[in-house]
């Protein structure tokens, strides 16, 4: 048994309990991001990042994927709270990043697979959509993943008991 549930067990699991989660409200968004920041206040340093940030896209737009924009987000984005896992942010709430990200992310004509490039106070952002969750959906989704690892935990801790060697420490 996996812990992460199919798009079709959540769905099933949803149906099944659709009254626990009728009163959630709202929506979730998940995206990859690339933050370019310029080196300085000055125009030239605006120009030089935002010629930076077509350039991504360029490479972007060369082979165009989600893949394929993960690995420039790993390479080239400054955001230090992504860059990490390929840009990657999951589960976010209406309000929860800046208003520029924020509007285009929450836009109800976004599609999963569009691609922008915004301009804010801090330097360039070039955005990959993934998807959109009902908050109710959502929950549900958080719920069931929470079941299945509550079955799968007290196996795992059996097969792969923790030793601790204080003496070590």
């Amino acid at each position: 048994m996996k812990s992460i549930p199919f798009k079709e067990e959540t769905e099933a699991y949803y149906l099944a309990n659709s009254d626990v989660y009728e009163q959630a409200d709202g929506t979730y968004v998940s995206f990859r991001h690339i933050l370019l920041l310029p080196e300085g206040d000055s125009k030239k340093a605006w120009d030089d990042c935002l010629y930076q940030a077509q350039t991504v896209r360029y490479f972007y737009n060369q082979k165009k994927s989600e893949t394929t924009f993960s690995n420039l987000a790993f390479k080239y984005s400054q955001d230090t709270g992504s860059n990490f896992n390929g840009g990657l942010y999951t589960d976010v709430y209406d309000g929860l990043f800046i208003d520029v990200i924020n509007e285009w992310c929450f836009d109800e004509s976004r599609m999963p697979g569009n691609v922008t490039m915004l301009k804010s106070d801090i330097g360039y952002h070039l955005i990959y959509f993934i998807e959109r969750k009902e908050a109710r959906y959502h929950e549900a989704e958080q719920d069931l993943i929470a079941a299945k690892v509550s079955l799968l935990l007290p196996d795992a801790m059996s097969n792969h008991p923790l030793n601790v060697y204080y003496s070590t420490i």
